[in-house]
């Protein structure tokens, strides 16, 4: 004789979705501080383009400026 074996409601409803839940929003948060490496990279390459470095204290739209991105 085969038993199926089928989840609770509990578990369905209430836990799969708050660990869905959890997943989502660290893999959100993991792309906002990819993107903000990318960017701080992005400015280190203009800055260097530029022959500016950080302790000249330029703003980034300055730097975008200069180079002609903005």
């Amino acid at each position: 004789m085969s038993e199926e074996r089928c989840l609770p409601r509990w578990w369905m409803g209430g836990v799969a979705a708050s660990g869905a839940a959890c997943f989502t929003q660290c893999f959100d948060t993991v792309k906002e501080k990819h993107k903000s490496k990318e960017n701080a990279v992005g400015m280190r390459y203009l800055r260097n383009v530029c022959g500016q470095t950080r302790m000249d204290r330029d703003t980034n739209e300055w730097v975008l400026k200069e180079c002609g991105l903005k």
